[in-house]
């Protein structure tokens, strides 16, 4: 994010918002990557590196974006860019080159500690001034931990009874049918892989409706924002002369029935 940790939060938009929450899910996952549940070379290991991975996407993008974005490129670049930059980089990137994940790991968690600080001290500056989008947040941050904690439960459960045994066949049947889309091709067949499932339809009817909700109050803002002040001011001013003709009008109709 281009943000300083002293920058108000009016300039923070909905993918700055996005990007401080996806930097607690990616600690939180870096630290479930050291745990002895996700042991180098499994399935689940895999999962989490591609969870990883996509996310460090996303963290690039924001460090591209905030390069373009800075006023001053070079002090961005000496100060949270490097943190930004560092961040966007994979667990499964970083692990071999410095002779294991697990001290890939250990860097990352340190590095991603930095950036979950300053999205920390967002949050609570947006969440204090504007509650529904702190609801906003919420949302999105639960939908997120859903989806992963599903992901994850589908795996573990359907290992060695169904085709859902591979972390790549988990991602693809879970975006499917968190969008609602449902091909079909792939389907938990336990109890609790099916309880997953119904978890994953429901984060995805939420996750639409609260797109929708906040696609339309996107557009409305940039609408407002995107009109000319002078026009806004003679729209105002014509609204003001059209109640001042209707008071004269009303005086004098009242003028007229005591006369």
């Amino acid at each position: 994010m281009p943000l300083d940790p002293m920058t108000p939060t009016e300039d923070i938009d909905l993918f700055d918002l996005v990007m401080a929450i996806l930097a607690i899910v990616a600690l939180s996952l870096a630290g479930l990557q050291l745990s002895p549940l996700a042991p180098p070379g499994s399935e689940l290991s895999k999962l989490l590196d591609d969870l990883d991975l996509g996310i460090c996407a996303m963290f690039f993008a924001d460090f591209v974006r905030s390069l373009v974005k800075a006023p001053e490129r070079g002090r961005y670049l000496r100060g949270w860019g490097v943190f930004d930059l560092l961040s966007s980089i994979p667990v499964a990137a970083i692990g071999p080159n410095l002779g294991g994940v697990a001290r890939g790991l250990r860097l990352v968690r340190l590095i991603r500690v930095l950036r979950v600080l300053r999205s920390m001290r967002i949050l609570v500056r947006i969440g204090r001034r504007d509650p529904s989008v702190a609801l906003l947040a919420g949302l999105i941050l639960a939908g997120i931990v859903i989806f992963i904690g599903c992901c994850i439960g589908v795996l573990v459960a359907e290992t060695g009874v169904s085709d859902l045994g591979s972390a790549d066949d988990v991602l693809w049947w879970a975006v499917v049918t968190s969008s609602t889309v449902g091909y079909g091709d792939l389907a938990p067949e336990t109890g609790a892989g099916r309880a997953f499932a119904v978890g994953l339809m429901v984060v995805g009817i939420g996750a639409f409706a609260t797109l929708t909700s906040t696609f339309g109050l996107l557009v409305g803002r940039v609408r407002r924002r995107g009109r000319d002040p002078i026009d806004e001011m003679i729209e105002r001013l014509q609204r003001l002369e059209e109640t001042l003709a209707r008071l004269e009008r009303r005086l004098g109709d009242d003028d007229r029935s005591r006369g």
